[in-house]
Order: structure tokens, then sequence, then C-alpha cells
């Protein structure tokens, strides 16, 4: 099965886990965060993973960097309507499977 890899986001990275597996939060954004982020966004796409950001707000800043992330990993940012949230997801979801040459009646079976 081909991965696919949803991030549903209201802002930037602000925690990650140190080496010690603690979660550590930071605000503003530090750019340990940032980096250990695009780190792992990296991981997914070697992986092959269908990389898809749910973007939950209009700040534009927000906006810039979702779409860096969503070219660096070739994937896309989403901007659905809160009240279909979940749809959107799943929807996204089934999309990215079903484009990747996955078989949908495997899944409902």
């Amino acid at each position: 099965m081909q991965p696919v890899l949803l991030v549903v986001t209201d802002g930037e990275p602000t925690a990650h886990l140190t080496g010690g597996g603690d979660a550590e939060f930071v605000w503003p954004t530090a750019p340990e965060t940032v980096a250990l982020t695009v780190a792992e966004l990296d991981k997914a796409s070697r992986l092959g993973a269908a990389t898809i950001i749910f973007r939950l707000g209009d700040d534009p800043g927000l906006e810039r960097f979702l779409g860096q992330l969503a070219r660096r990993a070739g994937g896309r940012v989403v901007a659905p309507d809160l009240a279909d949230l979940g749809s959107a997801v799943v929807g996204e979801y089934l999309t990215a499977r079903f484009r990747r040459g996955w078989d949908l009646g495997d899944w409902l079976e």
C-alpha cells in the first residue's frame, strides 16, 4: 500500500520530540522545530507518501509556510470549510489512494 501523509494544522509547528522522546513545546516557532518538521516531511516524501496539508485559517504567513512545505513534498494544501473538515479529510485520503493505483474496492470489502 502506498503511504498518504495528512496534516491538519492551524499554525506553524510549535512542538517536536527530543532525542529522548520527550515533547518540547516552543512559541514562537523555534528553528529547531521547523528543521525537524521538514526532516520528517522529507522522510515521508522519500517513502513516496502523497502529502495533503489541510490549512485551518487564513493567515498569509501560514499560507506561505504551508505552501512551501507542500511544494517541497510534491503535495498540496487544501483549505476546507471547517464544517466539512471530516469529509474533506476522508475524501482527500481516498482520492490520494485511488490516484496511486489503489483499488478502492479492496478497501470497501
